[in-house]
């Protein structure tokens, strides 16, 4: 299949920015279904290709698929709205997710151990370690601060 350009996408579908829904222009009907149930993305199947839809948005909106990997800001990989797309790094990526569901102190990056508090976090491949602390709400506190120094407007605390 040849590459897919802003001008055919245009032709086969439509894209509202406002609401990051897909419409096909020949049924008018939405688009979008995920391909693996592991997987949460919304894809579209254009010829052969099974294509994400936040990486159609990205095409629709600027000419050119990502060059990089694309980050949904409010962590939601099924809102694809153009205010809530922005370009990551694999790293600046990974630091906006959210808490582990093996986290059982309900804090992102604080663990509990021998009753005391732990923080850690990584960035760029380096590991960052705090602790030990007596209270969850003073590792809590650590753990965001450095997050917000670190990952700035990636850092996600929930």
């Amino acid at each position: 299949m040849n590459k897919l350009t802003q001008e055919r996408l245009k032709e086969l579908l439509h894209y509202d920015p406002e609401t990051g829904v897909f419409t096909s222009k020949r049924t008018g009907k939405q688009v979008g279904y995920r391909k693996d149930r592991r997987k949460p993305y919304l894809f579209t199947k254009i010829g052969r290709r099974h294509i994400r839809l936040h990486h159609l948005a990205w095409l629709y909106m600027t000419g050119e698929m990502p060059k990089s990997q694309l980050d949904h800001i409010n962590g939601d990989p099924t809102d694809n709205r153009w205010s809530n797309l922005r370009l990551a790094s694999h790293f600046t990526n990974n630091w906006n997710r959210g808490r582990a569901c093996t986290n059982k102190t309900g804090v992102k990056g604080v663990w509990i151990q021998g009753g005391k508090y732990y923080c850690k976090f990584e960035r760029k491949g380096e590991k960052y370690r705090y602790g030990p602390f007596d209270d969850l709400e003073l590792a809590e506190l650590v753990i965001m601060e450095a997050r917000e120094k670190y990952h700035g407007e990636y850092a996600r605390h929930e």
